[in-house]
Formats: structure tokens, sequence, C-alpha cells
């Protein structure tokens, strides 16, 4: 997790530091390996032995864990949540797309291309949601809220501002990508992406 090579100033910096606190005299007298634990993770340096003592000693070494770098224990949740959305993202990447049913209803033997899948989506989001109608008419809660707005609605006019601009995006590239799947448009590298996340059920980047 924590790799074994210095490959920038941050990492050389961080292997100084611990060459520094290690390679001492008191280093032969059993001094605490895991010295920002705490006492979380206790882990002595052998005492002076043959060469396979050593090699024992190295052997026992607790497993890999934030506290022998000083960290909190939850800073391998974050790395970890991350690994895992990169191995479900591939394994989601590497699923055939030209000839499976999309849709995850298994018992439906319809076979769609990630174009039709996209396709049904597309009408799913602009049609029967209405996403159009979704749009908030900030001028008339501006209107409302005339008399002076107080620090929460001034922030709820900010959110919904935000929120017009991620509806129009959508509006925009759904509709680009409308023209494009009938050929009215040059499917492009964005639209392609677009495809791509509608058939895999992602929030598209």
């Amino acid at each position: 997790m924590y790799g074994g090579h210095i490959v920038d100033d941050w990492d050389r910096k961080m292997c100084a530091t611990y060459l520094n606190y290690f390679m001492v005299d008191e280093l032969l007298d059993e001094t605490e390996m895991v010295p920002y634990a705490d006492g979380k993770l206790v882990w002595p340096s052998p005492p002076p032995g043959p060469h396979e003592k050593y090699i024992e000693h190295i052997e026992t070494m607790p497993p890999e864990s934030p506290l022998l770098f000083g960290m909190h224990p939850n800073a391998e949740i974050d790395f970890r949540t991350t690994q895992c959305n990169e191995i479900f993202a591939a394994l989601i990447d590497l699923m055939p797309k030209d000839a499976q049913s999309l849709d995850g209803d298994s018992s439906s033997k319809t076979q769609k291309t990630p174009n039709e899948f996209a396709a049904e989506q597309k009408e799913i989001i602009l049609d029967d949601m209405q996403l159009a109608d979704k749009v908030v008419n900030i001028q008339e809660i501006k209107d409302v809220l005339s008399q002076g707005m107080n620090p929460y609605q001034n922030v709820f006019v900010q959110e919904s501002q935000a929120m017009n601009i991620l509806l129009r995006c959508m509006l925009e590239t759904l509709r680009q990508l409308d023209l494009g799947l009938k050929g009215q448009l040059t499917i492009s590298d964005t639209m392609e992406r677009l495809i791509h996340s509608l058939a895999n059920g992602q929030v598209p980047v």
C-alpha cells in the first residue's frame, strides 16, 4: 500500500526522517521500531545475535498498518475505498458491451448495444423525468425574498444556481447525444464517454 521506492521529494524527506531516527547506537538496545503509535503497536528492534535471528525477527514484523508511519488507522480507509472503486470500474470496463442485456433484467433476452441503451436512458431523463422542467427560476425566488435574505436563504439561492448549471449541462449534453444518435451530429469523444457512462450506470465525467 505504501510502496517501496522513493519517487519524489516527499518520499525522500520521509525516508531521511526515519533514517535519522533509527540509525543511532540505541538501535542495538531494543529501541522501539514503531515510535509514533503511542503504544498501540509495539515492535522493538532485535537484540544482537546471528544473522538467522535477525531474519526471524523481521518475519515477526506486524502487518502493514498506518501506525507504522505515525498515521491514524483511518488513513487506510480512503486508500481501500479508492482501490475498490478502481477495481470495480475496471471490471465494468472489461464487461462485453456489444451483445449483452445492459438493463440488468435477466428474464429478458433482448440484447442491447451501448448506443441503444444510452438512447433509452436519454429518453427517460429528458422525457419521462422532464428534466427541463426541473430548472429553478432564480429570479422568482429572489422576488419572493426581496425583503432581504438571511444567510440560510442566501445559501439556498447559491445552491439553486449551482443546480441550474448542472441541469443545463445535462440538458445540453443529452440533446447533443440525441442528435448524434440520430445521425444529425458527428459522435464526438465526449458523446462516446457519455454513452459509455450511461451503458455502465455511471455518473458521466
